[in-house]
């Protein structure tokens, strides 16, 4: 067997179990270059010989990289973008030409570079992907290998295609490796990858994240992540598995061996442990895992290991994304590792030696900025550094987590700094902040210095990537002013030095969102233990000390010397020195191009004008058009044109470039530092014309982000709409659906049930539905799901129950013969596609939902607790809709029986993860009881306001708004308080737009925003049972007078979410059960309430496969019935990237008011 590849992986994905395969030898690393500063390859080359590493991967055909690597002996697995496959499918030639130049030149010269496998795209099949590489995939291996072959490398060089773990599943009814096998959508053209790779003697390789088992699952028994046995093992049949790692591979050698490949080669490419970005990834866990996994490959097997952190990766899997490395940016080792894997002690890699930094120099925040609890301003700075930096360790459970705000704002402040290589007026920031030479990290944080040796490639496209873009950010795109031939020349330069990268659609500007948002039913297994007070605690707040002799800031005169330095440098790499010999040539000022001295390269300050000096000699009129943040701003006293402003602005470069020039002769300190005070001088002033245009303008334009880099993140806010419809149905069956099998009860039996499933809000049943494209199997569906039913009420029987009260008017569960369930069968004349938008619920899908004749409003009492109705549409096409009571389940439990039912359904047999658990006497009132709580959530208000008239006596409207990821990220930000998730800030920013839009009156009333908590990860003493599935939650109640809302600013209503939250302790939850044990309420009371129900922490999509794929949608439909209450649904796209659903009902003449509110701050 051949030696083993292995590696610590920069991709993504869902994780199926699984593990590792052949045999071999020595320790491998990936090689990724998405850095905004690049460690010189030949010094990385050398750091990977001292530490004996004999393998690589890389992501990309870097030149650099490549004949550094050469002559060193170091076996090469070399990659081929997933964004070039559809060419190599289908060109040969192109193939061939790819391969002359990356392998063939390489390998075949004296001392060349040992490239052994060739990987044809990076996990082609990803679930996110949708498809997009799978037809590409196969024709492009072929192509690559051919022209492999054809230059006569075939015996030495292999192509093969690394796949993904979520290629490969073990379903849920047999959770188990033996059970595992290839994806059904995938499984024909994997099989034939598989057979191709065989005929080739290429390895199939595959990426395993045990880290990702994690991050994605709050119940994961952490030490089964690990190696060092300390998990309850796993059993499947006589094997047994201590880690996940095993059983992942397990899994896929499994599936190899079902589609006819049982010695198929295995190579793991990818594997590893991040060191920050998340609670669980710290050098800590990385280093047990990385060395645990050294030790158990070397025993027999080969493994790949993270060379490298990468800054400027997509966070959008994970704020980890960036750390996967065991070196740090600079080439540092994070922490020992024992790459003999023989368990030596005090075995430290050897670090890159000759590392150059830059000056030690960190920008912070302004120790004379003494307020910041209520600045916008900073909050928009803060936010628009860390868009165009890494702010990843600020995030919550990270290394930097425990900083204080003002700690925030400087690390953000410095790393946006670092990456623009210490540019002076790159930390100017409105003013907030300032250079000072005295090192602000602390024993956990480390305020970084950028290195100033980097690869030169990647650093030439970053850095005319940030030079263009606050171009853009002035609305004058500096090359579009040049000749053509300059433009021509410079996209040619550019073409030269760039390389063919791999884009993946998890690699976009979006940022991820890494917060515990509490909802409904939410997991909580990751929430942040914080007490309720207003400020957080924290160490020291060591950035905002008083400069003092030994911690002097850098002055401001050799911050403009620098800057008038580096102005000239940059004109020079842009070629602007050629203007001054073409005669009345455009061109851009200083501050278009690199800012002034007071941040205009950070997107605030890049206003257009006039100098001086253009001014005397053109003799125009003020200038009339400015730019703030990308968004245009007219002056309209004055009648300028656009040509006059941009001959204007040609002028002003030709005039400072002079300045330039005249200095780089006279070498005069007085004069560099006079240019400087006049460059500055102009820029506070089109400053200030800029801020008086934008405050006017801002008041005639709702949807203008004020003083917001628009280009670089956009926020979106996007109303969906829906038709009205009259959908025609015909109830063909009626009937009940029993236990299959006997059950633990019998006639006259009773189940009890806790207060927590009999309080105010919860006697109610949940309406649903889950629409579903035309199944590919023949067997008649309504048969399917009424057999699966069936079986699944044996383990599920009290679903098969009815309500009663009791003589004290507490719910309890009775059974009675022949109850059961109903299903309800339908059919529609209408076909699926006339239904409108799918992804967007509709009040009008009511008649999907089956409600017996003559129903009552509210009613729980001695009707069936699971009630469902299949509706086959004309053309193909159905839906389930489903009535569920809540008084059994909450949103989890919901998920667990549907899971239940769904897996059964399209297994054939009950499959049960976990089994079920009804121990509702957990939940019982103390004795004697303590109510220790006010319980503001049930008590009444006398509704003496305008709210509920203009919501109840009105026919209220539903309206549902799609917020993007981005969007909801920016909210958060200017709820300011980094201990706010996201949760916090867009429930306080729905409440406080709700109530202006209804403008609510009087003004001193008090009213109230509540929410339910998932209680099930604060019940420690005892601990709640694993695959209970009862209400296990509790309300919370964040109070507020109008005004208050009104006037006060986002960040103070996001902390009366927080703390609202935050106070639903177990303790909290007791208190509650003995509340309602006392006083039971008998009414739902909405007066001057908002309840806000989340949703997009339920696996409404995953839950609901019963065989014939995913829903298109799965939810709520109507809302109407209670017009207080407000619901955040997840998208129902499969990639979907965070996105989510705010749907809400409003009287018509609020609509367009709350619309507006949501986009303007």
């Amino acid at each position: 067997m051949g030696k083993e590849w292995c590696s610590v992986g920069f991709l993504i994905g869902v994780l199926a179990l699984g593990l590792l395969v052949s045999k071999g030898s020595g320790v491998g690393v990936n090689w990724g270059t998405m850095s905004s500063h690049q460690l010189p390859p030949r010094k990385v080359v050398k750091a990977l010989k001292d530490n004996g590493f004999d393998k690589v991967k890389l992501f990309e055909a870097d030149a650099e990289i490549l004949d550094a690597l050469a002559g060193t002996g170091i076996e090469v697995m070399l990659a081929l973008p997933n964004l070039m496959l559809q060419e190599m499918s289908q060109d040969p030639g192109a193939a061939s030409a790819w391969v002359e130049a990356n392998v063939t030149r390489y390998c075949c010269s004296p001392g060349g570079v040992k490239i052994r496998y060739v990987a044809v795209g990076n996990e082609p099949f990803l679930k996110t992907y949708n498809g997009s590489f799978v037809s590409y995939t196969l024709p492009a291996l072929r192509n690559i290998q051919e022209a492999i072959n054809q230059a006569g490398l075939g015996t030495e060089v292999k192509a093969t295609v690394p796949f993904n773990a979520d290629i490969y599943f073990s379903p849920d009814s047999n959770p188990v490796p033996s059970a595992g096998d290839f994806r059904p959508e995938i499984r024909d053209i994997t099989i034939q990858i598989v057979q191709y790779l065989t005929q080739n003697g290429a390895p199939f390789v595959v990426n395993i994240y045990p880290f990702l088992s994690l991050y994605s699952n709050a119940y994961f028994p952490v030490d089964f992540a690990f190696f060092d046995g300390l998990s309850k093992p796993v059993r499947d049949g006589i094997a047994v598995y201590t880690n996940v790692f095993d059983a992942n591979l397990d899994t896929l050698i499994w599936a190899l061996r079902k589609a006819g490949y049982p010695n198929t080669k295995v190579v793991i490419g990818e594997v590893g442990w991040p060191t920050d970005g998340d609670e669980n990834a710290n050098a800590q866990n990385a280093m047990r895992f990385n060395q645990g996994l050294i030790r158990h490959a070397l025993s027999g097997e080969g493994t790949p290991i993270s060379l490298i952190d990468e800054n400027a990766k997509s966070i959008a899997p994970g704020s980890f994304e960036r750390h996967w490395g065991i070196f740090e940016y600079d080439g540092k080792p994070k922490y020992e590792l024992d790459l003999s894997g023989k368990g030596v002690r005090n075995k430290g890699l050897v670090a890159v030696e000759g590392v150059v930094y830059m000056h030690k120099r960190w920008c912070i925040l302004n120790p004379e900025v003494e307020e910041i609890s209520n600045d916008d301003e900073l909050a928009r700075n803060v936010d628009y550094a860390c868009s165009l930096s890494d702010c990843t360790a600020l995030e919550y459970g990270s290394s930097c987590n425990h900083l204080s705000a003002r700690g925030n704002a400087s690390y953000a402040f410095n790393m946006y700094y670092q990456f623009k290589n210490q540019n002076g007026w790159d930390c100017d920031f409105s003013r907030l902040a300032v250079v000072t030479d005295v090192d602000p990290s602390d024993e956990e944080c480390l305020f970084p210095v950028m290195i100033t040796e980097a690869h030169s490639v990647m650093l030439l496209h970053k850095r005319l990537l940030y030079i263009l873009l606050a171009i853009a950010e002035g609305c004058i795109v500096f090359l579009l002013l040049l000749p053509l031939k300059l433009r021509g020349a410079q996209q040619q330069q550019q073409l030269r030095s760039s390389k063919p990268r791999e884009t993946k659609e998890c690699e976009t500007e979006d940022e991820s969102l890494d917060e515990v948002d509490e909802d409904i039913e939410q997991d909580q297994d990751h929430e942040q233990e914080v007490p309720t007070e207003e400020e957080p605690i924290v160490k020291a707040p060591v950035v905002v000390l008083a400069p003092k002799q030994s911690q002097r800031q850098i002055s401001k005169k050799e911050l403009k010397k620098k800057e008038l330095e580096e102005l000239e440098a940059m004109v020079a790499e842009f070629g602007c020195n050629q203007l001054e010999e073409m005669d009345g040539a455009p061109g851009v000022t200083h501050d278009k191009i690199e800012g002034n001295e007071n941040g205009g390269i950070d997107g605030k300050d890049n206003g257009g004008g006039e100098s001086k000096n253009a001014k005397k000699k053109k003799k125009k009129p003020k200038e009339a058009k400015e730019q703030r943040n990308g968004v245009e701003v007219v002056d309209d006293k004055t009648g300028v044109e656009k040509e006059e402003a941009e001959d204007a602005v040609g002028v002003d470069v030709k005039e400072k470039i002079k300045k330039v020039q005249s200095m780089r002769i006279k070498k005069s300190s007085k004069e560099m530092d006079a240019a400087a005070k006049a460059a500055a001088s102009e820029a506070a002033a089109r400053r200030a014309k800029v801020a008086a245009a934008a405050k006017k303008k801002e008041k005639n334009h709702y949807n203008q982000q004020p003083l917001r880099c628009l280009f670089i993140m956009n926020p979106r806010v996007e109303e969906m709409h829906f038709p009205d419809l009259d959908i025609p149905i015909r109830i063909d069956r009626v009937s009940p659906v029993l236990p299959e099998g006997p059950i633990p009860v019998g006639h006259g039996d009773t189940l009890y049930l806790s207060n927590l499933d009999d309080m105010v809000g919860v006697r109610v049943f949940t309406p649903t539905v889950y629409f579903y494209r035309p199944p590919c199997d023949p067997k008649p569906v309504t048969k399917t799901l009424e057999d699966a039913l069936a079986r699944v009420l044996v383990p599920y029987y009290p679903f098969s129950g009815r309500l009663r009260e009791c003589g004290n008017g507490k719910l309890e569960v009775f059974f009675e013969p022949n109850q059961g369930a109903v299903l309800v069968e339908a059919h529609s004349e209408m076909s699926l596609g006339s239904l409108g938008d799918l992804t967007v619920p509709n009040p009008d899908w009511k008649a999907l939902i089956y409600s017996f004749p003559s129903e009552e409003h509210y009613k729980v009492i001695d009707m069936p607790l699971l009630i469902a109705q299949v509706t086959q549409f004309s053309g193909g096409g159905l839906s389930l809709g489903l009535r569920m009571c809540h008084c059994l389940c909450d949103g989890i439990g919901a998920m667990q029986f549907l899971n239940a039912w769904a897996t059964t359904a399209r297994e054939g047999f009950v499959s049960l993860r976990p089994n079920p658990c009804w121990d509702r006497e957990f939940f019982r009132a103390r004795d004697p009881v303590r109510v220790e709580y006010p319980h503001l959530e049930f008590s009444r208000i006398d509704d003496e306001s305008t709210l509920t008239r203009s919501l109840w006596e009105t026919k209220p409207t539903q309206k549902c708004f799609r917020v993007t990821r981005e969007y909801q990220a920016f909210v958060k930000s200017l709820a300011g308080d980094s201990l706010s998730t996201t949760f916090d800030a867009m429930a306080a920013h729905i409440w406080r737009s709700w109530v202006r839009a209804l403008d609510v009156k009087p003004r001193d009333y008090e009213l109230r925003l509540t929410f339910a908590v998932n209680a099930r990860q604060k019940l420690k003493n005892p601990p709640l049972r694993e695959g209970f599935y009862g209400n296990a939650l509790g309300v919370a109640c964040a109070t507020s007078s109008v005004i208050g809302l009104l006037n006060g600013p986002l960040a103070d209503t996001a902390r009366l979410v927080r703390e609202a939250r935050l106070a639903v302790s177990e303790e909290y939850l007791r208190s509650t059960i003995d509340y309602i044990e006392l006083d039971r309420p008998k009414k739902l009371e909405f007066g001057g309430k908002l309840t806000i129900t989340q949703w997009t922490r339920f696996s409404l999509y995953e839950s609901a496969d019963f065989g014939w794929g995913r829903p298109i949608y799965a939810g709520p439909i109507d809302l109407t019935p209670t017009p207080q209450v407000c619901v955040f649904l997840p998208e129902g796209r499969e990639d979907c990237d965070g996105t989510m659903l705010v749907c809400i009902c409003l009287p018509k003449s609020a609509c367009n008011k709350f619309k507006e509110l949501l986009y303007n701050f």
